[in-house]
């Protein structure tokens, strides 16, 4: 992680060799579901807070990353995850207002059901490659946090990863930065 520059997106196949740890790798590298993977952690119980959703702002990168305009209101889902009252994710997930209409509108009916369960019941490979980066207080992800996260990690960097996915032929840009108290952080013994 100390390799990267901070707040720029890397593709993680085009990252060198020792640009992160191999635990660090094995949690950003994972194209399958991140709390199925979460959940084979530690024992215990995977707990998802759902913060928003709801038709929001997305910053100039997400509006770039799935092509919408600076006046589309697009639908944004957050949430936060915890194993053993650990807070382990934040996730931020962003849809054109196109993609919950319809068919779509199912993914407002979540609630606290993981998007994950919906997204790889649709598509065996529904995602597209992943994108890693080291963020700090000053990229939009970090701000995005609800602000007991942002006061929690002030002066420290975080890991962060986000990749495309197809939901019901759209681009849904997925987000996930991994919190102070992530298993990938802790070092291996």
């Amino acid at each position: 992680m100390d390799q990267l520059p901070i707040n720029t997106w890397y593709p993680l196949d085009n990252l060198v060799s020792g640009a992160l740890s191999d635990q660090e790798y094995q949690w950003l590298a994972n194209y399958g579901s991140m709390t199925k993977q979460m959940k084979s952690v530690d024992g215990g119980h995977l707990h998802i807070n759902l913060i928003n959703a709801d038709y929001g702002s997305a910053c100039p990168d997400e509006q770039r990353s799935i092509d919408l305009s600076e006046t589309e209101s697009p639908y944004i889902r957050e949430v936060t995850m915890a194993k053993n009252n650990q807070l382990w994710l934040y996730g931020r997930a962003v849809f054109p207002e196109q993609a919950v209409q319809g068919d779509g509108a199912a993914v407002k009916s979540l609630g606290t059901t993981p998007l994950g369960q919906l997204l790889f019941s649709l598509q065996a490979e529904p995602r597209s490659s992943i994108e890693v980066a080291v963020i700090d207080e000053q990229n939009y992800l970090f701000q995005s946090l609800p602000e007991s996260l942002q006061d929690a990690s002030i002066g420290k960097n975080l890991l962060a990863r986000r990749s495309l996915f197809q939901y019901l032929d759209k681009d849904i840009l997925v987000q996930e930065v991994f919190l102070n108290e992530h298993p990938l952080y802790r070092v291996s013994q």
